[in-house]
């Protein structure tokens, strides 16, 4: 049986423009794209196909004398689930621009838009009654979505070349967005057989619900671009950003940048010392800004409340704790930085030294559960990011041959630097991951793994004062990594000779900290409770006294089975994340098929990873859908069954008219 999982879709797009006079322009484009997706189960689900490594081989998938798939497995057998059942996410998705732009003289331009995001998504899932989603009469699902996106945006520029050695430029106008979203679902269950398949041949509705939800925001923004002769370049940049989910009295941000450049190489002094035959290009740049952030849940700065049910009485109960005073979290960064060409620019380069101070972060911060409640969003404190970002690109050949190479690397240190009156901020029951003063937000933070006693096979943890102890609760929490990277970045070859070319792009992270936790179920020999096929390096086991192994003994007792540094590895990689090999038909046999270019090609993505990591794939960041908003704030560098990224070989053909 092949896996069932496909993905086809079917897109056009045609663009417009038009020139009516010589002061009005009109246009726009059009894009439709219907799309069709036959899904497994997501990482969550305990049917997901990278949850098929969890049994043990001692109950296989395989049924041998029914000769069908093993219905009596210790977990849920996920090939029941693919075999019988269905999961197809059908999407029509239409993106549609309209412009207008009248000149009222040649410098003074007025240009007016109108977007449209429309998508529509039915997602239609049937489980068959055998499947351990479905038994034992089907279980079906019906859940559609509607997301109505429009955007305008209007503005007014006036642009001059003054004696030929000043350029100035100013733009100024407004922008609005509104998002509103629908969304309904239906489940089923008492199938008359597996061939009936849609809620109407289901006696039994046991589930429906709907909602309606939206945003919007409201901007005015300006902007002054100054260039003197080709050489000294200023702009400066203001807006003013509202914002539908902050509180009623700080939905408005105001937002400054500016920026100063020196093109260096366009000096006299330069030319004429001759190093211009070395430098051919250098440039000088230093900007300061101020952004906003408002990526948080709409309505979170409201008191909302749900409805509740009482057989068939309804009434309300409160959701969410109001928040009058939640603003935009923002961001002020300042960077300076250097581009640069060497021999004719055969070396070119850039390098960027920058600082962002964070302020008024956005998290969903505990409250005392006598309240009623468990979390509410609010502004809390501040956070620091400070970084070096190079790249360098080497025309290492040129001619009939040629070879280009382009290498990048970037150093971010991230620290927390004010919590309001708090030096931590934990994750949730079950998470590593915190916010402390002083640290990267993310860290990884809880009790450090020591081992094993070779006495009786218990589990060993650090205490503050050094010692170690058998006992986890006498442990002590403290810092245990970073799920920061020291440093990242990319590696791309490319070759041509003779209508082929060839394109190695290499992907690195160096010096971060994944923790796997699904290690307290798959390498903790049973100690859990559960009964996960377990990890081949359990196998070191402590067996008798004397043994020298960090592996405890077995049972169902929880030794060493409790959240620590146990399950806490380096996560740097190498990645061959692509390779393109492409050949151009010469165009001489292409013009006699009255075309202008034909490439054909075969790609791959994801071809191997190199890396000491112990789980499926160390680029992973899992969060739950049942997570609370600390939790996904938080958790970063968090590995739970991840099913690794997907090797896919690629061919195709690339026609030009």
């Amino acid at each position: 049986m092949a896996l069932r999982n496909m993905f086809e879709r079917l897109s056009g797009r045609i663009n417009l423009d038009h020139q009516a006079t010589d002061r009005l322009s009109f246009g726009g484009s059009f894009s439709l794209a219907y799309s069709i997706n036959n899904r497994l189960d997501e990482n969550n689900s305990f049917t997901s196909a990278t949850q098929a490594n969890a049994l043990s081989p001692l109950t296989p998938f395989y049924d041998p004398v029914s000769k069908d798939y093993n219905n009596n497995t210790f977990y849920d057998n996920p090939f029941l689930q693919i075999a019988y059942s269905s999961d197809k996410t059908t999407v029509l998705r239409n993106l549609s621009n309209l412009y207008g732009a009248y000149a009222f003289i040649p410098e003074l331009v007025f240009r007016s838009e109108l977007g449209l995001d429309l998508l529509s998504q039915v997602e239609d899932t049937y489980s068959g009654r055998n499947t351990p989603n479905g038994r034992p009469t089907g279980f079906g699902s019906y859940r559609t979505g509607r997301v109505l996106n429009y955007t305008t945006n209007n503005t007014l520029t006036f642009s001059k070349r003054f004696n030929d050695l000043h350029d100035l430029e100013i733009l100024g106008g407004m922008s609005y967005q509104q998002s509103n979203s629908t969304y309904s679902q239906l489940q089923g269950q008492g199938f008359p057989s597996d061939d009936f398949r849609t809620l109407t041949s289901s006696p039994k509705i046991v589930f429906g619900t709907s909602y309606n939800t939206g945003f919007s925001y409201l901007s005015y923004f300006s902007r002054a671009n100054y260039k003197f002769g080709e050489k000294y370049l200023v702009s400066l940049s203001a807006r003013v950003d509202g914002s539908s989910r902050f509180g009623r009295d700080e939905r408005y941000g105001f937002f400054p940048a500016g920026s100063l450049g020196w093109v260096i190489s366009e000096e006299n002094f330069l030319k004429e010392s001759g190093l211009s035959e070395i430098l051919s290009f250098a440039k000088a740049r230093v900007s300061v800004g101020v952004t906003g952030n408002s990526d948080i849940p709409n309505f979170a700065a409201r008191g909302l409340y749900d409805p509740i049910f009482y057989g068939s009485n309804t009434g309300l109960a409160p959701n969410t704790v109001e928040n009058p005073n939640l603003k935009w979290e923002t961001t002020l960064q300042w960077d300076a930085g250097i581009d640069f060409g060497l021999l004719n620019d055969r070396i070119s380069g850039t390098l960027d030294y920058y600082v962002k101070d964070t302020r008024d972060l956005l998290l969903s911060t505990p409250v005392p559960n006598t309240t009623g409640f468990n979390t509410y969003f609010k502004n809390v404190g501040s956070m620091e990011n400070k970084g070096i970002e190079f790249s360098l690109t080497s025309r290492n050949l040129v001619g009939k041959f040629s070879w280009t190479t382009t290498f990048n690397i970037a150093h971010n240190k991230n620290k927390v630097t004010n919590l309001n009156n708090s030096d931590i901020l934990p994750g949730g029951s079950r998470d590593i991951n915190a916010a402390i003063v002083g640290q990267p937000i993310g860290v990884f933070y809880g009790k450090k793994y020591a081992g094993v006693d070779p006495a009786d096979g218990d589990a060993l943890y650090y205490t503050q004062d050094g010692g170690i102890t058998d006992d986890y609760a006498q442990a002590f929490s403290q810092i245990l990594g970073s799920p920061v990277p020291k440093h990242f970045g990319g590696l791309t070859n490319t070759f041509n000779f003779a209508g082929f070319d060839l394109s190695i792009f290499l992907q690195y992270v160096y010096g971060n900290k994944v923790y796997r936790a699904s290690g307290i179920y798959q390498s903790a020999n049973f100690s859990s409770g559960g009964l996960d096929n377990q990890t081949e390096d359990q196998m070191n086991y402590w067996k008798q006294p004397g043994d020298i192994t960090d592996i405890p003994r077995p049972g169902l007792d929880g030794n060493g089975a409790s959240t620590s540094s146990r399950w806490l590895y380096d996560g740097s990689y190498l990645r061959f994340k692509t390779v393109t090999l492409g050949y151009n038909l010469p165009k001489t046999l292409v013009s006699k098929a009255r075309l202008a270019s034909v490439r054909v090609y075969v790609t791959g993505q994801n071809l191997f990873t190199i890396t000491d990591y112990n789980g499926n794939d160390p680029e992973q960041n899992y969060t739950d859908p049942g997570s609370s908003n600390q939790t996904i704030n938080l958790r970063t560098g968090y590995d739970w069954y991840g099913t690794p990224q997907v090797r896919t070989i690629l061919a195709g053909i690339n026609l030009g008219f």
